[in-house]
């Protein structure tokens, strides 16, 4: 797990944890990931925004901790600028406050995806007022139909892409 002053803008958290939502997630998913969350650093101050039941929120990264008590993997997007930073920031907070957590993603369209290969789930247009973590993640950084993404998923996606690094 990357400590707290080694997180930079822009990371994403590849989390686990224990309790019976976490092992569910990834028992279906067949992941060693249940959840994901940006880490965004603002006056130099870290902040993890990510979609839980609440919806889409940033908070201080201890608080997260508390709060969620996650262990956690870190990949990081290799061609950061002060630019991107800014731009990264404004969209990810865009999301916060007004986007609700997808429910019927978690408990009915992505389930339905791995037994039937097919996506029944939510377009890019009706992904927009709810969110599920992973699908917060990918969209945040463009990536392409981020709205079937799982935990597992978007890692996949990142560590096979030129465009991303572990940390």
């Amino acid at each position: 797990m990357e400590a707290k002053n080694n997180l930079q803008h822009g990371d994403i958290l590849f989390c686990w944890s224990n309790g019976i939502i976490g092992k569910g997630i990834r028992k279906v998913t067949s992941s060693r990931y249940n959840h994901v969350a940006i880490v965004l650093v603002i006056d130099g101050e870290v902040f993890i925004v990510d979609a839980q039941s609440r919806g889409v929120f940033p908070l201080p990264y201890e608080n997260w901790m508390l709060l969620n008590g996650y262990e956690y993997e870190v990949m990081r997007y290799k061609y950061t600028s002060q630019t991107w930073g800014k731009i990264f920031r404004q969209r990810v907070l865009s999301k916060t406050g007004i986007t609700g957590y997808d429910f019927l993603f978690l408990f009915l369209w992505y389930p339905l995806y791995l037994l039937t290969g097919k996506w029944y789930g939510s377009s890019e247009e009706k992904s927009e007022k709810r969110n599920v973590c992973s699908e917060l993640a990918g969209w945040s950084y463009k990536i392409p139909e981020y709205w079937k993404l799982s935990p597992q998923d978007l890692y996949n996606f990142m560590f096979n892409s030129n465009l991303f690094q572990c940390v």
